[in-house]
């Protein structure tokens, strides 16, 4: 509990709304994530080790228990006019906490994660996917906009998850982050071109940040998709050395 509520921020209204747990396993403590259907069943439940130590993101499921869903499907409003889609589940409960309530996450595995937004195809909606500038989220949106269709996803750009952004900032700065983030949404129509403004607001972000903190922005591409698979993203210190035979372009 002082995980959730110190370290993370959530308050005991977000806890009880997720119906977050706790649990001992091996000595070590661990936040247990029930997955529900529509009648309130728990079908999948995820135990996530309650540490910021390195490694402690890696969490384990109840083999016992069906496979997962998309996680808090089961409280999307019928009448939602927009919901908002996520990468994972400490996601959602920021963004809930920001009163977003029409956020849903998608379980991570190791391929195909994006076919859990199967149940999205059939609203009518906008769908609003709210991803980081990873390199890896972005082939995770497009997966997904392919799968769920164009003509009402928007693309949301941060430049890191949901939940660094809410424990970094008093709730309201948070809040107008990712306001100001929802308001330059664009329709899906990907890019690996960061323009001069997304760019510029990512760096004044990571200047905002408490001193010592880890660094929220991870680098900026190339406008090259190609080339972007082979360097790293530029960050601040780095020398990038890059050659090419003539005409490489």
């Amino acid at each position: 509990l002082n995980w959730l509520q110190h370290t993370n921020k959530l308050n005991e209204s977000t806890i009880k709304a997720f119906h977050l747990g706790f649990a001992i396993i091996d000595e070590r403590h661990f936040i247990t994530i029930p997955y529900f259907d529509s009648k309130k069943n728990i079908i999948y439940l995820k135990y996530r080790w309650a540490s910021d130590e390195k490694g402690a993101y890696r969490s384990f499921v109840d083999s016992k228990i069906n496979k997962p869903i998309l996680y808090n499907y089961n409280n999307i409003s019928n009448k939602a006019k927009e919901i908002f889609v996520v990468k994972n589940e400490m996601d959602c409960w920021a963004l809930y906490q920001l009163d977003y309530k029409n956020v849903v996450a998608i379980p991570q595995t190791e391929t195909n994660s994006y076919k859990y937004t199967e149940p999205l195809k059939e609203k009518t909606c906008r769908i609003n996917l709210m991803f980081s500038n990873k390199y890896a989220d972005k082939s995770l949106v497009k997966d997904t906009i392919d799968f769920i269709g164009k003509t009402k996803t928007y693309q949301i750009n941060l430049p890191c998850e949901i939940f660094k952004i809410f424990r970094n900032f008093i709730e309201q700065e948070a809040k107008d982050i990712i306001d100001t983030a929802i308001k330059n949404a664009k329709k899906s129509i990907l890019s690996d071109i960061i323009r001069i403004d997304t760019a510029f607001s990512e760096v004044l972000l990571e200047l905002a940040l408490p001193k010592g903190e880890i660094s929220l922005l991870e680098g900026i591409n190339t406008p090259w998709k190609t080339l972007n698979k082979y360097i790293p993203l530029f960050r601040w210190g780095n020398l990038v050395a890059i050659g090419a035979k003539s005409g490489a372009g």
